[in-house]
C-alpha cells in the first residue's frame, strides 16, 4: 500500500499531490502544506495506483479509481491499434520512391504494399 497526501484539486480531480511509503510521512507532509493548502488529507491506496483515474472526494477525505472511465480509455486504445501498427508499417517504407518507380514503369508495387499492411492490421481487429 501507498499513502496519497492530495494536496490539491480542480473539482474531484487531483491536481497537487505527494506520494509515501509510510502514513506518518504522509500525515507529516498533510500538515506541513496544511496552512497553504487547507484541504490537503492522506488517503491510502494500491501501490500501483494511477493518478489520473483517482477521484477526490475531499469532504470525506477518500479517493477511488474511476473504473468505467480506466474502461473507456483502455477500449479507445484497442480500438484504434490497427492504425498505430499501421502508421508504424508506412514509416519503415521510402513510399516516395515506390510511387515514382510505379508511375515510371507502370507498376504496382506501392499499391500492394499498402494493401498487404492493410490487410495484415484489418480495421476493427485487434492483436
Amino acid at each position: 500500500m501507498t499513502y496519497l497526501v492530495v494536496v490539491d484539486t480542480d473539482e474531484n480531480k487531483i491536481t497537487k499531490f505527494q506520494d509515501y511509503e509510510s502514513e506518518s510521512e504522509a500525515n507529516a507532509h498533510a500538515t506541513r502544506v496544511a496552512d497553504t493548502f487547507p484541504n490537503a488529507f492522506v488517503a491510502q491506496v494500491d501501490a500501483d495506483y494511477l493518478v489520473d483515474y483517482m477521484v477526490a472526494d475531499v469532504s470525506n477525505k477518500t479517493v477511488t479509481f474511476d473504473q468505467a472511465r480506466w474502461d473507456s480509455d483502455q477500449n479507445a486504445i484497442t480500438s484504434t491499434q490497427y492504425s498505430r501498427n499501421r502508421k508504424e508499417e508506412y514509416n519503415k517504407l521510402n513510399q516516395f520512391e515506390m510511387q515514382f518507380d510505379d508511375q515510371r514503369d507502370g507498376s504496382t508495387t506501392w499499391v500492394d504494399k499498402i494493401n498487404e499492411i492493410k490487410s495484415r492490421y484489418p480495421k476493427g481487429v485487434t492483436r
